[in-house]
This record gives structure tokens, sequence and C-alpha cells, in this order.
């Protein structure tokens, strides 16, 4: 953690200071996650974000995170039920993905306009994207309509096996923003995405009469999903805001989801701020999921997260200034799924409960 955070500053400094005498306006942020759950997973992530105001209508953003993953998908050795191969993982090894992207977004009288590029990977894959926005203000700012285009390229060369292969994602994405109220707003958000080529897991077996299959998903997967986000805020001695937000999602793998979240933030201080956080989700299994297979069928799958389950997540946290500029966030979420999966059979996971996850959050945002 601490050669990252050496290495990530060493590069902000160089994006902040690149504008010379220029007097502009710099952000930096430095964000800490670590999760771990009761299937032996643990999770950490160490990003930085930097941002310069080259001129008064324009931004540009790097950011650089790295994710330190044990206990993922190959840490038990398997054994390909095609080529023979065993993928040799000891129990401690770690999966580093680095992550590294930079942007640039120029306003235009009400409208602003951004491209980002995007690099990331692991030693099993490699992931190159854009991303495309365009956000336009009316009505004296009251309204705004964004629209968003995403594009994700990515390259699969697993471990132990010997083929590769590749995936194609296009994200689009629709909002629209709404001030109804000097204290309420609201947010109407649709997306529609397109994932194309190998889409399963080339890690997951299953296991049909003493013989293991790969995984076996559709090439094509259609995503579509809606949402509404209302913001209310509380003045006078309560100050503070509740934000509501509701998502539907559909694709054609038959899955269907709905997510309910409510968050509370209260100003204790004028510089100390405290949040509480639920959200409840709960979706149907797609159509070609099953617990058990007793024979070899088209499509397969070993995805524990196209089963059928419900899902809370609870979290609380604090939002201090501890200098003018200078804001330290922290945050604890629980999440706790629940389901009716037999996990008996499971060969290549240790997968053997519902998923039950701790959370924690730190992050630093410094304005300069």
């Amino acid at each position: 953690m601490l050669k990252f955070l050496q290495r990530s500053l060493c590069a902000a400094l160089l994006l902040l200071f690149s504008a010379g005498r220029v007097r502009a306006e710099r952000d930096v942020g430095f964000k800490y996650v670590a999760y771990s759950d009761n299937n032996m997973t643990n999770v950490t992530t160490e990003g930085l974000d930097a941002s310069i105001d080259l001129t008064p209508k324009t931004k540009l953003t790097m950011t650089r995170i790295v994710d330190g993953i044990s206990g993922a998908s190959r840490k038990i050795p398997i054994l390909d039920g095609i080529t023979g191969a065993t993928a040799h993982v000891t129990p401690d090894h770690i999966e580093y993905r680095r992550e590294i992207s930079a942007g640039i977004a120029q306003k235009i009288k009400n409208n602003t306009f951004s491209i980002t590029g995007d690099h990331s990977g692991e030693d099993d894959y490699s992931s190159v994207s854009y991303f495309l926005s365009w956000t336009t203000e009316f009505d004296n700012r009251n309204q705004a309509l964004s629209l968003s285009y995403s594009n994700f390229n990515d390259k699969l060369f697993p471990f132990g096996v010997a083929w590769t292969d590749t995936r194609l994602s296009k994200i689009y994405d629709l909002a629209y923003t709404r001030v109804l109220t000097p204290s309420t707003e609201m947010r109407i958000v649709g997306s529609f995405a397109r994932d194309d080529g190998y889409l399963g897991n080339p890690y997951h077996r299953i296991p049909i009469n003493d013989f293991y299959y790969m995984e076996r998903h559709p090439a094509v997967r259609d995503k579509e999903a809606f949402g509404l986000f209302y913001n209310v805020a509380i003045e006078g001695i309560l100050l503070s805001s509740i934000q509501f937000d509701y998502r539907y999602y559909y694709d054609n793998w038959g899955v269907l989801s709905n997510t309910l979240g409510v968050k509370y933030n209260r100003y204790l201080t004028d510089t100390l701020m405290v949040s509480l956080r639920a959200r409840y989700y709960a979706q149907g299994a797609a159509s070609f999921y099953k617990n058990v297979y007793t024979q070899e069928e088209l499509y397969m799958t070993d995805d524990q997260k196209l089963a059928a389950f419900s899902a809370g997540l609870y979290g609380a946290g604090v939002q201090y200034e501890v200098l003018p500029g200078l804001t330290i966030d922290i945050m604890f979420e629980q999440y706790d799924q629940s389901s009716y999966i037999n996990y008996d059979h499971v060969y290549n996971s240790v997968s053997k409960s519902d998923l039950m996850a701790q959370i924690l959050y730190l992050s630093l945002h410094m304005k300069m």
C-alpha cells in the first residue's frame, strides 16, 4: 500500500503541476477498500484520482487503481476437462489487477463533453475501454440531459488452458435530472448493454456423471435497466438529506431483478457529517440455471450469481473535513445474501454457503 501511494503521488504531482504557472484548481483523491467474505475471498483496492482545470472550461483527469485478490477463481487447483492441464496455484496466491485511465472534459456554453480511455488487466486477461459522454443543462440549470457510451474490449488468456478468447461490451446510458423544488431533485436513468463473445468463467467446472464440463453460456447477453433517484434536503437544525433509489433490471438470459435503496446524510457540525445506508436486492434465476445438472445441456453454468437470491446491504459512515480543503471519508458495510442453493456439488470453489461480506471504505480528498 505504501509503495502504491508513493508511485501514485508522483504521477499525480506530474499531472497537478503540469500547467506550470497557470492558476488552476487541482484535486487529488486517494481511496482504499478492503473486502472480506465467508467464502475465503479477500480483496484490497488502492486507487488515486487526480484532476486539474487546464482552463475554466477544460478539465484533465487521471486515475490509477490496483486490486489485490486472494481466494478468487484460481485459489484451488483445477483440472481442465478438455486439455487435461492443471492450473498450479498455491492457496496463498494473490491476483493483481492494475488499471489506469485518463480523460478530458470540455464545457461549451451549457454543454459538457468528455472522453476517457482506460486500460486494465491481470495475468489472465486485459481490457481496453473508452467512454464518451455529453451533458446539456437548460431551464436555468434546473434540468439536465446526459447521454453516454462505454466500450469494453477484453482479451482472455486463462491460466492452465491452451486457448484464448475475446469479449466485447457496449453500454448506452441516458439520464434526465430535474430540480423539483429548492429542496428536492429527481433523476431518471435508462441503460442498455450488449455483451458479445466468451461470457463464461474459464475456471468453472460442472460435474455430471464423474466428468467435469466447462461452463457454457450464450454468446450474447442483452441487458436493460431503468432507475429512479429522488433526493430530499432537510434544512434547519436537522441539516440533512435523504436519497431514495429504485432500479429495475432485465436481460435476455431471463435474469430479472429489483433494487431498493435509501441513504441518510446528517451534518452534526459544519465539518462533520454522518451517513446511514440500506439496500435490498432480489433477482430471479437465469433460464438455463440449475443447481445440479444430471445430463449435458446446450447451456450450463456454475455461476451462483445467475441463481435466484435476495440480499441486503447495510452501512454507516463518517465524513470529516480535517483541514480546509482536506476531507476524510470512512464507511463500513455489511452484505448478507439469502438463497436456496445446494453447495455440496461445487468442485472448483471454496463457496460452501450463502455469501456474507464486510467492506471497509477509506478515502482522502484534497483540493488545492
